[in-house]
């Protein structure tokens, strides 16, 4: 285990895109059940704010600020499990800050090679599916010129307007009978 001024030196010089910081952020949300919250990109510092329903991080955070921003979520957390939020004026940065911030950054380290795996992995896919949207797409515009698709249009249409004669014929077959009923339950008037 590192002293706490070399594990945050090197945490602020390692920097992190925004997509794989939303990503760090999503599990270390999850490992510390923190409540569901958004994850907002702003600025081009090394800043960002932490509430109980907003994470706040400038752009290509470092993992310090990761690290931060989740030590106040993981304060937030304990104060409202202990039953008391103080509004107005109260101490965020303590010693219990620093402890609950080297804990975080101690843990994205042990896990972050893992990370970037599952990272790499679930951008891949993501990339995968949208060719694969982008090729489907690209077959139904060359589809929708064919004479073929108008033809399908035709007999869908076809079929459409035919189910509506069949409900139309035996609606008039019902009203037909009804009226041959009533026929024979009316005499005639001379």
């Amino acid at each position: 285990m590192m002293p706490d001024e070399q594990l945050f030196e090197k945490a602020a010089g390692q920097h992190v895109d925004d997509g794989f910081a939303e990503f760090i952020v999503s599990r270390l949300r999850w490992s510390y059940r923190l409540p569901e919250s958004e994850v907002q990109f702003r600025g081009h510092g090394d800043g960002g704010h932490c509430s109980i329903d907003r994470i706040q991080l400038s752009h290509n955070p470092s993992l310090n600020l990761i690290a931060h921003e989740i030590a106040h979520g993981r304060q937030y957390r304990r104060r409202i499990k202990k039953g008391y939020l103080e509004v107005g004026r109260k101490k965020w940065h303590t010693k219990q800050h620093h402890r609950l911030m080297r804990r975080t950054l101690e843990y994205i380290y042990k896990h972050l090679d893992n990370w970037s795996v599952e990272y790499a992995v679930e951008v891949k896919g993501r990339q995968t599916r949208l060719e694969q949207r982008i090729e489907r797409l690209e077959a139904k515009e060359v589809y929708k010129l064919s004479p073929q698709y108008k033809l399908d249009q035709l007999r869908k249409r076809e079929k459409k307007l035919a189910t509506k004669l069949k409900r139309t014929q035996t609606a008039l077959k019902k009203v037909q009978r009804r009226i041959k009923i009533w026929e024979k339950k009316v005499t005639p008037i001379q």
